[in-house]
């Protein structure tokens, strides 16, 4: 469902209910000392509770005075009582959400959990049901490489205040050092030769957009390429709440005709020694978001044409 926020005193609703059917992912919470069962629902952005159980667990005039249309099935809207935090158990963890509280005649069920969870837990369905497996706070220390040095670093969201005051020792000391290869190898060895495989997931016609954009942007830069596998998960999509790079330089600004080295981007076992550019290359297109079409103007290792960013590029000199 997608979500928009309006004050409005006395608003007219449709409602837009889900009938129940066989088959649909429910997990039992507990929110505060109700069980609530919950349908998981990856269309909807935000998370819903029906208002008979909503006042079962909290008074009607703590809910926020915002009301939040709801666009789901077909062209019907939802306008909801409010909203309120709450934290509840799901699988025997902790989770927090804001629950926005929907007129009892328009929701068939007693709550739905939306894609806001994905923030605090990835979700994995199967034939058995819905598996959720809660992200651990010490995740955060595989984010450090991603952040330029200059960028001031949010760990409010952390509860633990030592975690919070390692994290903050370590970021503060921390120096980049790039490794252009390793000696690690990973296998996944799997039980069986059946092979894992989800449907992709609904997505709003933006989100859509957006996913192929950086797909063919990944294309072009070799970053991903074509696959015929018979195994395949679905994409999930989540909300930045804090972008890291507002402080980032700005690139460089080349022009047709320029000359330039490009980086390599791949190395491998043996090409360690080898040069970290290719050139010389000249500017024969300018693209949008940084980003240049070069070609290769003498003998060198690399393409003979390629796309490339600003990132990846540098005056070339003799």
């Amino acid at each position: 469902m997608k979500e928009i926020k309006r004050e409005q005193p006395n608003p007219q609703v449709q409602s837009c209910s889900v009938p129940p059917q066989k088959g649909l992912p429910l997990k039992s919470i507990m929110l505060g000392n109700e069980s609530v069962s919950a349908l998981i629902d990856t269309g909807s952005t935000v998370s819903l509770i029906r208002e008979d159980v909503s006042t079962k667990i909290v008074d009607p005039s703590r809910l926020s005075k915002i009301n939040t249309v709801l666009y789901g099935l077909g062209q019907t809207e939802k306008v909801t009582k409010g909203s309120f935090e709450y934290d509840f158990v799901l699988d025997k963890d902790q989770y927090s959400l804001t629950w926005h509280v929907v007129p009892t005649k328009q929701l068939n069920f007693e709550a739905i959990i939306g894609t806001d969870i994905l923030g605090q837990a990835s979700l994995n369905f199967t034939q058995e049901g819905v598996m959720f497996h809660k992200h651990e706070e010490k995740a955060c220390l595989m984010q450090i490489s991603g952040v330029h040095p200059e960028d001031e670093l949010d760990f409010s969201h952390i509860l633990d205040s030592q975690v919070k005051n390692d994290l903050t020792r370590i970021t503060s000391s921390y120096k980049p050092e790039k490794t252009e290869s390793t000696d690690v190898t990973r296998r996944i060895i799997l039980n069986d030769d059946i092979p894992v495989y989800q449907t992709a997931r609904r997505l709003w016609y933006v989100e859509k957009k957006s996913v192929n954009k950086n797909i063919e942007e990944w294309l072009e830069q070799g970053i991903v390429r074509p696959s015929s596998s018979e195994y395949a998960s679905p994409i999930i999509l989540v909300k930045n709440k804090k972008t890291y790079n507002k402080k980032r330089k700005k690139a460089p600004e080349f022009q047709v005709g320029d000359l330039v080295a490009v980086q390599r981007t791949q190395f491998g076992g043996g090409l360690k020694l080898r040069p970290k550019f290719f050139g010389p290359y000249q500017i024969t297109e300018v693209k949008p978001r940084d980003r240049y079409t070069v070609e290769k103007v003498r003998d060198n290792a690399g393409q003979n044409v390629t796309a490339t960013s600003a990132d990846l590029m540098k005056y070339f000199s003799h």
